[in-house]
């Protein structure tokens, strides 16, 4: 079950960078760099949540592994939201 974690913060940050990206009116790569930004502050939530990452041991391993499914997901739901939008 925990390893679902990362997956479903990934489906939540899809609205977050969606209103983040309205609010700041940013597209291209403003915006892929936003969800990158994201991906990588809700990926140590995750490491933190589970207990995996204490601030005495952040390595980039962990965050880049959790970043790596994290920004997989909002890819993949944003995409999905897109398709259907057109």
């Amino acid at each position: 079950m925990e390893e679902l974690i990362p997956w479903a913060v990934g489906v939540i940050g899809v609205p977050v960078v969606g209103w983040l990206k309205g609010r700041l009116g940013w597209n291209g790569k403003q915006a892929l760099w936003l969800t990158a930004g994201v991906s990588v502050c809700l990926a140590i939530g995750v490491l933190i949540y589970s207990g995996d990452l204490t601030t005495a041991e952040i390595s980039w391993a962990n965050v880049a592994g959790v970043f790596g499914v994290v920004f997989s997901a909002a890819t993949l739901v944003y995409k999905q939201f897109a398709k259907k939008k057109e």
